[in-house]
């Protein structure tokens, strides 16, 4: 890591990353609790949560592994 602000962006990815997981677990609930079941509203959910997991867990990769100037 280059400097001290490198962490706020560590800490704003892992925000991102524990949203994605939130979503996937929003997807499960909505599946059994929900009494539109069937429907295909988890799909989107899922989808979500999918790309938040990989843009957080790229972001962080790349700010973590960034080589000093």
């Amino acid at each position: 890591m280059k400097d001290t602000n490198h962490g706020m962006v560590l800490l704003a990815c892992s925000v991102v990353i524990f949203s994605g997981a939130l979503c996937l677990g929003l997807a499960g609930l909505i599946e059994a609790i929900s009494p539109h079941r069937g429907l295909g509203y988890e799909d989107a959910v899922v989808t979500a949560g999918y790309a938040l997991l990989a843009m957080g867990g790229i972001s962080f990769l790349k700010t973590y592994f960034r080589k000093k100037e």
